[in-house]
C-alpha cells in the first residue's frame, strides 16, 4: 500500500510535543529528539520506543535547546554546570562549569570534555573534565 501525501511518519505520531523548536538525530541516526526548551520526546528508531521527560533543570539562557553529544547522550548547560545524560533521561551528571554562549567540546574518543567559561577578568577560561574514572 502506498503512503498518501497526508500520512503522518511514524515517529512523529509519538513525538508529542507542542511547537517541537528543535528535531534532530543522533550521531548514529538511532534516535530522534524533538524538544521544545525543558520538554523533550525521543523516539528510538531501532527499538520503537519512545520516551518523554522534562530536563530537571532549566536551560540558562543563550540556549535554545539541548544537544546531541554523540549517538546516545544528550548535553546542555544548567546554573552554569554541564549536564549530561542518556537519550532515555537515566544516567544523568553534572560535570563542570559551563557558558552556555559557547558550544560544547567533547575529545573524539568521549574521554574527555572541554568547556568554556568567563572568568573573572572578562576572558573566557577554557576547562578541561575527565569523563572516565579510574
Amino acid at each position: 500500500m502506498l503512503a498518501k501525501p497526508t500520512d503522518i511518519p511514524s515517529p512523529f505520531r509519538f513525538l508529542k510535543i507542542m511547537n517541537p523548536q528543535y528535531v534532530a538525530f543522533s550521531a548514529n541516526a538511532q534516535f530522534i529528539l524533538a524538544a521544545r526548551g525543558v520538554d523533550q520526546a525521543v523516539y528510538d528508531i531501532e527499538y520503537q520506543d519512545v520516551y518523554h521527560y522534562t530536563t530537571e533543570g532549566p536551560l540558562d539562557a543563550l540556549q535554545e535547546h539541548v544537544k546531541w553529544m554523540d549517538g546516545y547522550r544528550l548535553a546542555y548547560v544548567s546554573a552554569g554546570k554541564l549536564v549530561v545524560y542518556d537519550y532515555d533521561s537515566t544516567n544523568r551528571r553534572t560535570l563542570s562549569n559551563a557558558s552556555p554562549q559557547y558550544s560544547m567540546f567533547f575529545a573524539p574518543n568521549y574521554r574527555v570534555s572541554y568547556s568554556l567559561t568567563q572568568a573573572a577578568d572578562g576572558i573566557p577560561a577554557l576547562t578541561q573534565t575527565s569523563l572516565t574514572t579510574q
